[in-house]
Order: C-alpha cells, then sequence, then structure tokens
C-alpha cells in the first residue's frame, strides 16, 4: 500500500509542477496545502495566498521547473513532500 500511495503522491506532485508552470491559479489552490510555506529564490518564505497572489498577477512566469532531490515521508493519514527544483523563469519582467 505505501508503493500505491506513493506513485498516487508523485503523480500530484507533477499536476503541481505542470500547474506551476501555466500559473494555473485554480489548480494550485486546489493542490496546496493552506499551511504551505515555499522558499523563493531569494530565501524568503512565502505563504500560499502569497504564492497564488505572485501567479494571479502574472509578476511569476516559469520556463523550466525542474524537481531534483524529491523526499516523501509518508505517516499515517499524511506525507511530507520536499523537493529541490531547478528553474528558469522570470520575476516581474526581470
Amino acid at each position: 500500500m505505501t508503493g500505491n500511495l506513493q506513485s498516487q503522491i508523485v503523480a500530484l506532485e507533477e499536476r503541481l509542477r505542470q500547474a506551476m508552470l501555466l500559473s494555473d491559479v485554480d489548480a494550485l489552490n486546489e493542490l496546496i496545502s493552506p499551511e504551505l510555506v515555499f522558499t523563493n529564490h531569494l530565501g524568503q518564505r512565502v505563504s500560499k495566498q502569497q504564492d497564488l497572489a505572485t501567479h494571479r498577477a502574472g509578476a511569476l512566469r516559469l520556463k523550466e521547473l525542474i524537481p531534483s532531490e524529491q523526499h516523501i515521508q509518508i505517516n499515517q493519514g499524511f506525507a511530507v513532500v520536499s523537493v529541490l527544483m531547478h528553474l528558469i523563469g522570470t520575476y516581474e519582467s526581470a
């Protein structure tokens, strides 16, 4: 069962990656936990609402988003996923 759950998590992580590339705010809202905290390219902590606002405003344009060092820790009733991403894109047209 753990293998099947891990496969489902990997598939959801890929949906999240695609939603980020497309700035699909509806999909991002569905996939991102309210408690999630991103660390952005400047080392700043960003909340879910801040991240959604950035995508909604078109301030972040991702061209490539390549995951590495993905770690999935499965616990009873929840999983913790951490991923290091290599990204190429622009932020506020810079």
